[in-house]
């Protein structure tokens, strides 16, 4: 947001953001989603709330993945217009919070706050670290299979936590995943399985493999096995990897 607001007039980013938000929110609403609030270029939404929904996790990744997909046509108009592109990433979690009215009595917002919350906005910074888009908790991972596309990345230590969650990439929708993506998915599972079993040469092997293939979180896991290979963890590691930044 801060990279695209330097580009643009005041005029130019309301148009831009106003461009971008409305499409986001009409697909989050069709998925029965509730909008939390906007904090500029973000939004916070939630599903399960003010109504039960069973299936609250399948909605949500359905909704992310097609933000992502409507974000390309986006990006397409924007360059035509000599516009700057935008690149939005999603963090999803799945749990219990507390959802209500929070503030003061002579105003407060319909919003939910808690530790489940609190993840999803570390996976979303955890894009970055990853080279994703979309990044899911352990809960999600578990109540969206059959809905979207998933591929579990790593057991991911964030900042503030104490111990390792997995996270799960939303890759696609269901059976949107082409022959060669599913093939790598696949291929990075067995070597996730050789890091965990602590095969860091086999393991940074096959990452790096997948890494020239252009696939950006197997050239993250190569990186790691290269350090545990120089400074082996400890007996009573659990394959997780303690995340330093937001």
């Amino acid at each position: 947001f801060t990279t695209v607001s330097e580009q643009l007039d005041p005029a130019e980013l309301v148009s831009v953001l106003n461009g971008y938000l409305g499409p986001m929110t009409e697909i989050i609403l069709e998925e029965g989603g509730t909008i939390d609030k906007y904090i500029g270029d973000a939004i916070v939404a939630m599903w399960g709330a003010p109504l039960d929904q069973p299936d609250h996790a399948q909605r949500a990744c359905r909704a992310a993945v097609r933000c992502q997909l409507k974000l390309e046509e986006i990006r397409r108009a924007c360059a035509a217009k000599g516009l700057p592109e935008l690149h939005v990433r999603i963090g999803l979690n799945s749990g219990e919070a507390l959802v209500g009215n929070l503030g003061s009595e002579s105003r407060f917002d319909y919003t939910m706050i808690g530790d489940t919350v609190n993840l999803a906005a570390r996976l979303e910074g955890a894009n970055s670290v990853y080279g994703t888009r979309i990044l899911c908790g352990e809960r999600t991972l578990e109540l969206a299979r059959g809905a979207v596309e998933l591929r579990e990345l790593d057991l991911l230590q964030v900042k503030g936590k104490t111990r390792g969650v997995r996270v799960a990439e939303v890759a696609a929708l269901s059976g949107a995943l082409e022959g060669p993506t599913a093939d790598r998915f696949a291929r990075f599972a067995e070597a996730l399985a050789a890091l965990r079993a602590r095969e860091f040469e086999r393991a940074k092997s096959s990452f790096e493999v997948l890494a020239a293939e252009g696939d950006a979180p197997s050239a993250v896991m190569a990186e790691r096995c290269a350090e545990w290979l120089a400074q082996p963890p400890p007996p009573t590691w659990d394959g997780s990897y303690k995340l330093t930044t937001k």
